[in-house]
């Protein structure tokens, strides 16, 4: 198979764009709408203007199909066959039976030759009826709806050096905050809080935690458990000054990592959130 583009788009790891059928124009591709209301108070003016977060959306593609393989190459079976089975196998992907689908993006930053890749999830939402245009070749639209409207990209680590307080000042990926964090702090360090200063909010675990052993945690789910038989240890955990225990919004955040005592080291994972 031959894609038409390093930048293409997949649908459960199977390319969207070959030279047997190809997407034309996509819409719904903006920034997701925002929902949210704003607080009336009684005996005030107006109302307290209050912060939107992004809603789900829905993705709208067009494509063709043609007559030759995915290569792009007449075939045996003759140029009507070949689309037959070119429209079907994007139908069928699409539709993919009610279920749903992991959709791929790839694309290049601004000045760079890197392809970045962030998969989102959705589900067939309306479309594939093709329109010929010609005796082996149609084009037809369909609809993904999104109920998470973001992509998710390759998981980043972020390593704290084993010391009693470490700071570090990443560079954070992504189009939007992201609560897709893992943190795992070893031993031994007792009482440890990360804290993000860029954001001015942190997190506690009020634990001892001791020489070869951790406690991870794990904030889109909110657990937090220590290593070996796993225990739950999330009435250890305290925050402040955001709703999730932890959040990091793209461009320069500075984290520093502290405790009472101790200096084991810790790794942060985060999952960049992308448009």
């Amino acid at each position: 198979m031959a894609n038409s583009t390093d930048t293409y788009w997949d649908v459960n790891g199977v390319s969207l764009q070959t030279l047997g059928f190809n997407i034309t124009t996509m819409g719904g591709h903006e920034p997701p709408p925002l929902r949210g209301e704003d607080t009336m108070i009684p005996y005030r003016v107006g109302a307290v203007l209050e912060e939107r977060i992004p809603d789900s959306r829905t993705l709208s593609f067009k494509m063709w199909a043609i007559g030759h393989d995915e290569n792009g190459l007449p075939t045996a079976q003759g140029p009507r066959a070949e689309y037959q089975k070119n429209y079907k196998k994007v139908r069928d992907l699409i539709w993919n039976q009610g279920r749903p689908i992991q959709l791929t993006k790839r694309w290049k930053d601004y000045g760079s030759s890197t392809v970045r890749t962030a998969t989102g999830v959705g589900i067939y939402q309306g479309g594939l009826a093709p329109e010929m245009t010609g005796p082996a070749r149609s084009e037809f639209g369909f609809d993904i709806w999104m109920a998470d409207p973001f992509f998710y990209g390759t998981p980043v680590p972020l390593n704290f050096p084993a010391q009693a307080s470490s700071s570090i000042s990443p560079t954070i990926l992504g189009d939007y905050p992201t609560t897709r964090i893992e943190l795992q702090v070893n031993g031994a360090r007792n009482n440890f809080r990360l804290t993000n200063n860029t954001e001015g909010h942190y997190v506690n675990v009020n634990r001892n935690v001791g020489s070869g052993s951790f406690v991870f945690l794990d904030v889109d789910t909110w657990e937090a458990y220590t290593s070996g038989t796993p225990v739950n240890v999330i009435a250890t955990v305290t925050h402040f000054g955001h709703k999730h225990w932890l959040s990091l919004r793209p461009g320069t955040q500075q984290l520093t990592l502290s405790s009472t005592s101790g200096s084991g080291s810790a790794i942060l994972t985060y999952v960049p959130r992308y448009l």
